[in-house]
């Protein structure tokens, strides 16, 4: 069953079984248009992957404090750039398409400052230190952009919970250090 546009605003809903890539006046599965483009300016990857995560409805009603996903307003659309492969020695060349892909979107995605979600990891925003003592300012790099106006209480609530930092990863949320020395005296 072909749908169309004018099919599409006759109906509040559509869902289809997953891996079904039915045709919306656009083709099925990405060909030519921008994606044509962009194979041929980045060439074939294929381990590379983009991933749409649509916004809007009923998310926006919620608060950007209700959750730890704060991205709302003004957001169509999450853009996930994903690169997989096998052999190491295909590392660099594959970070390097992946970086060159990055920079290439800039201009189609949000600014100042570009923003992510924790669970889709940017380690070009920065990471923690190897041995685990991350300042405060340092992890506000990523910290914001991960969680917005939420990262001041989050490093609260890491404090409280967590004043070792045994729960850590490249990007965790650092405990006050200040805070920490207050909570065992």
């Amino acid at each position: 069953m072909k749908f169309t546009i004018e099919s599409r605003k006759k109906v509040k809903e559509l869902a289809f079984v997953a891996g079904i890539c039915p045709t919306v006046d656009v083709g099925g599965h990405f060909r030519g248009g921008g994606y044509g483009m962009m194979s041929r300016k980045f060439g074939e990857n294929s381990g590379a992957e983009v991933q749409f995560s649509t916004y809007g409805g009923k998310l926006s009603d919620i608060s950007e404090s209700e959750t730890p996903f704060p991205h709302r307003a003004g957001n169509i659309f999450m853009i996930e750039y994903a690169v997989y492969w096998g052999n190491i020695e295909n590392s660099q060349r594959n970070v390097a398409w992946s970086r060159k892909f990055y920079v290439y979107m800039v201009k189609y995605v949000s600014k100042s400052p570009r923003t992510a979600d924790f669970n889709y990891r940017d380690l070009d925003l920065e990471v923690n230190n190897v041995n685990g003592s991350t300042s405060y300012a340092h992890a506000r790099i990523w910290g914001e952009r991960y969680f917005k106006n939420n990262f001041e209480r989050l490093v609260q609530v890491k404090t409280k919970i967590d004043p070792t930092n045994f729960f850590r990863n490249e990007q965790s949320i650092p405990p006050l250090l200040s805070q920490v020395y207050n909570l065992f005296e």
